[in-house]
This record gives C-alpha cells, sequence and structure tokens, in this order.
C-alpha cells in the first residue's frame, strides 16, 4: 500500500522481510510467529539482536520502559505480574518485583489492575522502597518540609549542620 501527503510518499505493509514489502508470507508453514516491529512487521520465533519483546503489545522495540515494566533475562519487557505471579507488584521506578508481604507501608496503589504501585506524598523510591523526601540538606528527617528555615532534619548530609 502506497500513502502520499502533500510532502511525502510512505510505503506501508503488513509484513517485511529484509526491508522490503512482502505481499503474501505465510507464517505458519514456516513455524514463525507473526512478529510486530517498530521497523517493519515480520514473521520470526523472536526478536532480533539489540531488540526487546514488549510483551503487552507482543511487539520488537528499541527500549524498555522501566519506569512501570520489568526487563527479564529473556530480553522480554513487562508487568510484574506477567513474569512473576508470586510477586507481581512494582513500585513505579523501582528496579524489582514485589510480593503483597514485601510492599512498604510507604507505598499505595497506583494501577490496582497493572499491580503498580507509587510511592505516598512525601516520600520517593529508593531501591524498592519508599522513603521519606527530605530537604536536600536532610539525610533525615521527621517530615517532609520545603522550609528553608524549619528543614525538619533529623540529621544532615556531609558538610552540613543542623
Amino acid at each position: 500500500m502506497l500513502a502520499i501527503t502533500s510532502k511525502s510518499a510512505y510505503e506501508i505493509c503488513v509484513l517485511k522481510i529484509n526491508g522490503i514489502c512482502i505481499d503474501t508470507y505465510n507464517c505458519s508453514e514456516t513455524n514463525y510467529e507473526y512478529m510486530v516491529d517498530i521497523e517493519g512487521n515480520k514473521c520470526a520465533t523472536s526478536c532480533e539482536d539489540g531488540k526487546v519483546l514488549l510483551i503487552r503489545e507482543n511487539m520488537c522495540n528499541d527500549t524498555c520502559d522501566k519506569f512501570f515494566y520489568v526487563l527479564n533475562n529473556n530480553n522480554e519487557c513487562g508487568l510484574c505480574k506477567q513474569f512473576y505471579p508470586d510477586k507481581p507488584y512494582k513500585i513505579i521506578n523501582s528496579p524489582n518485583c514485589l510480593s503483597s508481604e514485601e510492599i512498604p507501608e510507604q507505598a499505595e496503589d497506583y494501577n490496582p489492575k497493572l499491580y503498580l504501585l507509587k510511592c505516598k506524598e512525601g516520600y520517593k523510591v529508593e531501591g524498592n522502597t519508599c522513603i521519606m523526601d527530605c530537604y536536600p540538606t536532610c539525610a533525615t528527617c521527621s517530615i517532609y518540609s520545603e522550609n528553608e528555615l524549619d528543614q525538619k532534619c533529623l540529621t544532615c548530609k556531609e558538610n552540613y549542620i543542623i
């Protein structure tokens, strides 16, 4: 198929083999699957080297958004619940999956259907937990503060004093 705009023309194809659109190519006869790819759909058994399989979309892509997803050892990108039924939870922007027993008290639902959590207001992600988001000069604090004159520090970062 050819798509023409006022400035350009684009070739649109269902399948692409070696950079060329193919009108008919029977994936089932070759034991391949239909793989959606950002550079053109293919009949293949996996994504090309350097690409990751986005499980939810069944699509090959250049990157995995680790803000919401995890990347497993098979170069597959997906939600924790898709890979680890015993650890379906993920705090957004954290590295690992969590079981229900591992959810920190300072986390709350972000998207319950996807088992995504976020840190409560006044907390930030650090590793797989939520820690109090202190004033920039504080190492630890009693509560969150943006007030330079009342920082709520319990201890200070190096080179700062209370």
